[in-house]
């Protein structure tokens, strides 16, 4: 996975002159620290993309993150808990609507292209973004929006961001979520 400068930064070095002498050290970076819904949301991402590529269920992608500790899957980032109750509730709400949702990713999508065409950590993402979208937490729309765009950074999905962006965005205008 690649990291993202916003979310999963690398732990670099970085040279600061010392008090005691005036050269230069290298001193590390301290972990960058994962904000507690981010990181629900990066998992909601991943067992999605678990459950379509091994027909794991609901519960036994769940049961994955029950027993791995977040530092374990990203040893370069800092979380103390994660929001296990947002991380349930995308998972379960965008399986249960994933018809619909996939009909609204294929209404933005260029003719000839279906959903299952897309790669399968981009339409998890998707499918995460837009169940929380439309039928989830509290948060405001550009709010989730821009979290799934820096969760795409960190999966790598670099080249997909614009189209990311563009689906997540015009299903948010045409449901009236931002002007």
């Amino acid at each position: 996975m690649t990291s993202s400068a916003d979310i999963l930064e690398p732990s670099d070095t970085v040279k600061t002159l010392s008090e005691n002498d005036g050269k230069a050290e290298k001193k590390k970076k301290p972990k960058p620290r994962v904000g507690f819904r981010t990181a629900a949301r990066l998992f909601a991402v991943q067992g999605l993309y678990q459950m379509a590529t091994t027909d794991a269920t609901v519960t036994e992608a769940l049961e994955t993150f029950r027993n791995i500790t977040f530092e374990e899957l990203y040893p370069e980032a800092s979380l103390d808990k994660f929001d296990a109750d947002l991380l349930e509730g995308v998972l379960r709400g965008a399986v249960r609507e994933q018809r619909t949702i996939d009909a609204l990713i294929a209404d933005t999508l260029a003719d000839g292209w279906k959903p299952e065409r897309i790669d399968k950590v981009m339409l998890g993402l998707l499918r995460a973004a837009l169940y929380e979208l439309l039928y989830g937490t509290d948060a405001p729309a550009k709010v989730v929006i821009n979290e799934y765009m820096n969760i795409a950074s960190c999966f790598g999905l670099v080249r997909e961001i614009s189209m990311i962006n563009g689906i997540l965005n015009a299903v948010a205008r045409n449901h009236n979520l931002i002007s």
